[in-house]
């Protein structure tokens, strides 16, 4: 029974409060927000006792997320909170006549509010994405951080592309109050990143904030009615800077990693036989390969002529290096198959570098014809015929008579000597071709250590740059938001 009564006053009594409360926060409504004409709230008027005063507005960027980077069409989307404090001397009471209210949530809708909107929108939506209701305490203190949606113009220097470190900046103003009427101050020298959600290829390094002074008049010039106007334009405003390193690993694995593969395919042309009939087509393979990543890269980065890529100049340095592989190789195939009917025999300077010079650098085996152990005949002078011809006319002659040559043995002598000169002249034919064959073989090896270090060479000197200053903001958001 006890039990029973003590809930029964228990849950009067909460109820009674509850009541009160209510009724207390409806009262200070109607104190706030009267009805009558003698005092009534007009949110269309800044809330000032003098109209000369100077609202102060203290202002502060809270991103939640970053949403994209267009880099084709420079934008930067956003999701942020925009956190706004200033004095409402029109909404001040005294806490005691209202059941100890210190504070209360009033729509915003019903305030007047500063209109702070970034300046560089590109969607043409410079309100808040929901009007969220204010804070306001009895000292008339109001503060309000409605969520906004932003998508703002972004600068976009393509230079170390995919190592870029990109700098946007977000700058907000009042749109209708100018310097002498309300004054714009942040609240904190960074942005608030402490909600910020992770983003897969930007990682925010680093923040700062820049903050316009009213008291720079070079930033606008009064002139009778479009004073506001000039003033709003150049005026009293806050600047979010925001310096954002790409997380470059996607691009390293998809698109780095493949150029450098098929980059140094090229190289590998010259490591084929001089007389494969595959290195042109391998060479217009690497080449059709490296135009298609070029329109890849293309889709990616914004239409512009104040810088190329890192990885654009990559491509088109290796593309130049293609276009000279197909140059040499079609030189060196011409080489290949060159021949007495065709060219001269390689020339003196030509066969000494190449046959003697080169191939020891290159630790080839020296040039030596294969036609030299299969004939012999080639050492047969015409003096060792003619010295054995004499024998035998020395042989057929009689004492008594003149020596006569036997016409079967100057026959034979002729056709001997004939086969001789011929087999000289073939064996000196195919020794002048496998001496082109041979300078396009070490021709080849030359341009496929020159074609490797150029390669490997160019690639450092395209990357390391890019990768020193890259990581000149190794810094993290943890490391940011402590600061």
């Amino acid at each position: 029974m006890r039990l029973l009564l003590f809930m029964y006053f228990y849950l009067n009594f909460a109820k009674g409060n509850t009541y009160t409360e209510t009724e207390h926060k409806q009262n200070l409504i109607h104190y706030l927000f009267p009805n009558n004409t003698d005092r009534s709230y007009n949110k269309w008027v800044r809330p000032v006792k003098h109209a000369t005063d100077v609202l102060r507005v203290e202002f502060q960027l809270v991103i939640r997320q970053l949403l994209d980077v267009d880099e084709k069409h420079q934008l930067m989307s956003t999701n942020v909170w925009m956190k706004q404090k200033w004095i409402d001397r029109n909404l001040r009471w005294v806490p005691d006549e209202y059941g100890n209210i210190t504070s209360i949530r009033i729509p915003s809708e019903w305030l007047w509010l500063p209109d702070v909107v970034m300046m560089e929108n590109t969607d043409g939506n410079f309100t808040v994405s929901h009007m969220t209701s204010a804070h306001v305490r009895h000292d008339g203190s109001v503060a309000w951080q409605p969520p906004a949606s932003l998508k703002s113009w972004c600068y976009i220097d393509v230079t170390y592309f995919p190592f870029d470190v990109q700098n946007c900046t977000m700058k907000f103003a009042s749109w209708t109050y100018g310097n002498n009427t309300v004054q714009l101050v942040p609240m904190e020298t960074k942005v608030d990143v402490t909600n910020l959600l992770h983003n897969g290829e930007w990682d925010i390094v680093d923040t700062h904030v820049e903050h316009t002074s009213s008291s720079d008049s070079s930033l606008y010039i009064k002139r009778n009615t479009i004073e506001t106007i000039e003033v709003m334009f150049g005026q009293n405003g806050i600047s979010y800077c925001f310096v954002m390193k790409r997380l470059p690993l996607f691009y390293i694995v998809f698109l780095i990693t493949p150029c450098l593969g098929i980059s140094f395919l090229t190289a590998l042309v010259f490591y084929l036989p001089s007389d494969s009939q595959e290195k042109i087509t391998l060479c217009i393979s690497v080449l059709l390969a490296h135009t298609f990543y070029l329109l890849v890269i293309t889709e990616i980065i914004p239409s512009t002529s104040n810088a190329i890529p890192l990885i654009g100049e990559y491509l088109l340095f290796t593309m130049i290096f293609i276009t000279l592989s197909i140059i040499v190789t079609t030189t060196v195939i011409n080489v290949h198959y060159r021949s007495n009917t065709t060219h001269r025999p390689l020339p003196k300077h030509l066969r000494y570098v190449l046959l003697t010079v080169a191939p020891s650098i290159l630790c080839l085996r020296k040039f030596s014809s294969r036609i030299q152990w299969n004939l012999p005949l080639i050492n047969l002078s015409a003096s060792i015929l003619q010295r054995r011809l004499k024998e035998c006319e020395d042989v057929t002659t009689s004492p008594s008579s003149r020596p006569y040559p036997n016409p079967e043995v100057i026959t034979a002598y002729q056709c001997v000597r004939f086969l001789v000169r011929r087999i000289k002249k073939k064996v000196r034919h195919r020794r002048e071709k496998e001496e082109w064959m041979y300078a396009a073989m070490v021709m080849d090896r030359i341009f496929l250590a020159v074609f490797l270090f150029v390669s490997l060479v160019g690639t450092i000197v395209l990357f390391l740059p890019a990768l020193a200053k890259y990581h000149e903001h190794s810094g993290s958001r943890e490391e940011m938001a402590n600061h």
